[in-house]
């Protein structure tokens, strides 16, 4: 079988997004098993021992919409392959897929709810144009797969006509990247004070709420170094607001780095306003390290409160207080390792690739 992956990213330019992480570890996964896959995104050209990677736009990023134009034009000239499943991460990148003859396969994944952060970016006109999007793509795909039960409750209610060709398909993560490393080593690699550590690692955009993670800090009387791994819009504003002493911005960070930053730390914070199933938030499980977040989108599945992690309630003052329980934790590695076991992509793979036997 044939498989193109299409997403607007680059599979060796490090960027902070659960996308990148699931269409570059699907591929591998994919090939490992014996698919020929193509991963087809933007940027330069690169070479790729597990996939053929086809760019449509040398530069990168690129915003969603010239994204789109740029796979139309680059579809007119370069036609898939009879039989080939195409896959979709977003409904709006399958656009330019909807003129394509000979009614071809098309799998659409869907990362949480792309329309709640386009409500909270975008004017009127741009938020439109999304739902026009959708309806007419997850329409026409042959089926869909939502990552995280809250995201299939959403679009079942959404469009529950759509209940036949929906289904939950977590997202996955390698398990022998991310495991326990020692946190003292790890702390001193990165050049950080070998002292209480919290990270955050996600886009540097409003509905994450990072800026909740400094308040909160700050109103500590002892506040644990905090670690940002990520790029995004609120880069300079945050980084301005910040004590350089309490507060290190690493930027973006190469996916195969990940575990050395998350070993550095003493949990992981999600402050999001709405999530799905945040790759990283397994990442961090898998190299044992508790998580506290806001009780969004499947997090509550996959943590345990009290043993994996520590919720609260989107407050400054109530992130301030899980940070300073951290320690009623105790030693969580090995339930941490234990929650994530499951997320591995030899288990998810093989249920994607059903999918694409089943719509064939």
């Amino acid at each position: 079988m044939s498989v193109a992956i299409i997403a607007g990213i680059h599979p060796t330019i490090p960027r902070a997004s659960g996308i990148r992480s699931y269409a570059v570890g699907l591929a591998r996964g994919l090939s490992r098993v014996g698919e020929k896959v193509i991963l087809v995104g933007v940027g330069p050209e690169a070479s790729l021992d597990f996939a053929s990677f086809q760019s449509v736009n040398p530069n990168y990023p690129v915003s969603t919409f010239t994204f789109v134009r740029s796979l139309a034009r680059w579809i007119r000239h370069h036609p898939f392959e009879r039989g080939t499943v195409l896959h979709g991460q977003r409904p709006d990148d399958l656009l330019p897929l909807m003129r394509l003859r000979g009614r071809p396969r098309i799998v659409c994944t869907v990362h949480g709810d792309p329309r709640r952060g386009i409500l909270e970016r975008h004017a009127c006109l741009v938020r439109g144009l999304y739902r026009a999007a959708e309806r007419k793509t997850l329409s026409r795909a042959d089926h869909v797969i939502c990552v995280s039960q809250t995201g299939l409750e959403v679009y079942l209610k959404r469009f529950p006509q759509f209940r036949r060709k929906i289904s939950v398909i977590p997202v996955g993560i390698d398990l022998s990247l991310f495991k326990p490393l020692d946190r003292t080593a790890a702390r001193r690699q990165l050049g950080l004070d070998d002292r209480p550590t919290i990270v955050f690692a996600g886009r540097l955009e409003s509905e994450k709420r990072v800026h909740a993670v400094t308040e909160a800090l700050r109103t500590l009387p002892d506040p644990p170094q905090l670690v940002v791994a990520g790029e995004g819009r609120l880069r300079n504003r945050l980084q301005g607001e910040s004590d350089p002493t309490a507060v290190r911005f690493l930027g973006a960070v190469a996916h195969e780095n990940m575990p050395l930053v998350l070993a550095a730390a003493d949990a992981l914070v999600l402050a999001s306003a709405f999530e799905g199933l945040p790759t990283v938030a397994l990442e961090a499980l898998a190299c044992g390290r508790p998580i506290i977040a806001t009780r969004v989108g499947d997090l509550p599945l996959i943590i345990e409160e009290g043993r994996t992690g520590l919720f609260f309630d989107g407050a400054v003052l109530g992130l301030r207080d899980a940070v300073a329980r951290l320690a009623s934790l105790g030693n969580s590695q090995q339930s941490c390792e234990r929650a994530a076991k499951r997320f591995g992509w030899d288990s998810v793979v093989p249920r994607v690739r059903e999918t694409y036997y089943a719509v064939g």
